[in-house]
């Protein structure tokens, strides 16, 4: 039970792990921004729009699904 319960902590995303993924989506965001930055048509922009509030909302929710998962970890 107990290699079970460290491989579950293993898989667990906590804090730190979630401050990684904002800071890669924020990398992955700004070189979109490089690659497109010589193109300003209002398509791009709104491509940029949306991407930055998707990737926004996906941290979120995904802070969200992994706060329940840690919480009802040990309840099987």
């Amino acid at each position: 039970m107990d290699n079970y319960r460290r491989k579950i902590n293993i898989i667990s995303i906590d804090g730190k792990n979630i401050l990684k993924i904002c800071l890669a989506t924020l990398v992955v965001y700004f070189l979109v921004n490089l690659i497109f930055k010589w193109k300003f048509d209002q398509v791009i922009t709104a491509f940029r729009i949306y991407y930055l509030v998707g990737m926004i909302i996906f941290s979120i929710l995904s802070k969200q699904v992994f706060h329940l998962y840690n919480h009802n970890k040990y309840n099987y």
